[in-house]
């Protein structure tokens, strides 16, 4: 019985007490040989499980353990083993070109579980500097390492450096309060107004999250979206939003007002929510307002991700009514391919475009240009 205990059932790999073990015998018996712990997950695996269902869930698991038992057999010392949930763990010998090339085949094979849906595994590295520290703080210190890329577009691996201590405390003190923050009301929507340049009149506004924290008065969003981007909150975030602006409109209607359109975000995580469409129809229909004064923000780096399914998306917000704008337009690098290939609204062009010009006007003549093909993209 206590021998079966050592195995994690899901995948038949060794469970977390097993691994670290496993690896402390491994690290005694080899102290000449430089070594890496890899903490291995799928960025946003929660919202994947709904999407797909527990059973879908689990067979992603069993395929990553099954990838790890046929890399593990390339190696001459190697221990890994499912730490929990989507999280595994391995630890094998550091020799750098050979290291990338092993992480860089893992990579691609998980992406390429299925193709409907962008798969984002984070490898966190830590390279073994004190062999005669616990295991557990080494899988820390690769868990810290991999926050570094967590909710970044086409960043998959981080490497551990000894100033990610600070930030982990931060990022931790976020996750503590944050549930507490959205049930209690802490976000509020600040509605940043738009202009019509040609009237020089307001047109609407866009709706921003803004932590009022009780104690630590607003807290930057800098600080918490890039966090609950990593950990799936973004979507809880979202959602409230969105009911938030729905009431505000709601009110102005009732006071006899005539208001412009607002527009909100919805985040990467959302997009891939097979119920996306439905789930913002709903909302509008159950405040009784019309689809047009809700507008839909996405990034273009969401419709980089996997444009068939942007597609998709776009296409059915459109059919209901909504107005769909690109943010962030032109950060990305598939702009122009982005804006052949998916009709959307409206662009919002990214002001970073616009920074640092020399004063040679190319950058208006860029501008000028890139709103004469939206014009007729």
């Amino acid at each position: 019985m206590r021998q079966m205990a050592e195995f994690d059932g899901l995948t038949g790999l060794y469970n977390r007490t097993k691994f670290y073990g496993e690896t402390r015998k491994m690290l005694d018996d080899y102290p000449e040989t430089e070594f890496a712990v890899i903490r291995i997950d799928i960025d946003q695996f929660s919202l994947l499980n709904t999407f797909w269902g527990e059973k879908g869930g689990d067979e992603f698991l069993r395929y990553i353990a099954i990838e790890l038992k046929r890399q593990a057999e390339k190696i001459d010392h190697c221990t890994y083993g499912r730490i929990n949930a989507d999280i595994f763990c391995a630890c094998v010998p550091y020799q750098e070109g050979k290291f990338k090339k092993v992480l860089d085949e893992v990579l691609e094979r998980l992406k390429a579980f299925r193709s409907d849906y962008f798969i984002k595994p984070t490898f966190g590295i830590y390279v073994i500097a004190d062999k005669s520290m616990p295991v557990e703080g080494m899988y820390e210190c690769s868990s810290m390492a991999a926050k570094t890329c967590k909710g970044k577009y086409n960043t998959y691996f981080g490497y551990y450096d000894a100033g990610l201590h600070d930030a982990s405390y931060r990022e931790q003190e976020i996750v503590n309060e944050m549930q507490n923050a959205l049930d209690s009301g802490q976000f509020v929507p600040y509605l940043q107004p738009k202009y019509d340049l040609r009237t020089n009149r307001p047109y609407g506004a866009e709706a921003l999250a803004r932590w009022i924290h009780p104690e630590k008065g607003m807290i930057s969003p800098g600080v918490f979206i890039p966090v609950f981007e990593q950990n799936g909150f973004i979507s809880k975030l979202d959602h409230y939003m969105w009911d938030q602006v729905c009431r505000y409109l709601r009110k102005w209607i009732d006071e006899g007002l005539n208001p412009a359109p607002v527009s909100v975000n919805i985040s990467r995580a959302n997009m891939y929510n097979p119920n996306i469409v439905s789930d913002i129809t709903s909302l509008v229909r159950q405040y009784g307002i019309p689809a047009r004064l809700l507008n839909l923000e996405l990034t273009e780096s969401a419709y980089m991700d996997n444009p068939e399914v942007m597609r998709g998306v776009v296409h059915g917000l459109q059919s209901n009514g909504f107005t769909v704008m690109m943010d962030d337009f032109g950060s990305g690098y598939s702009s122009l391919n982005t804006l052949k290939e998916i009709s959307v609204d409206v662009l919002k062009i990214d002001m970073k475009f616009l920074q640092g010009d020399d004063g040679s006007g190319r950058s208006e003549r860029i501008l000028s240009s890139m709103i004469r093909m939206a014009g007729v993209a």
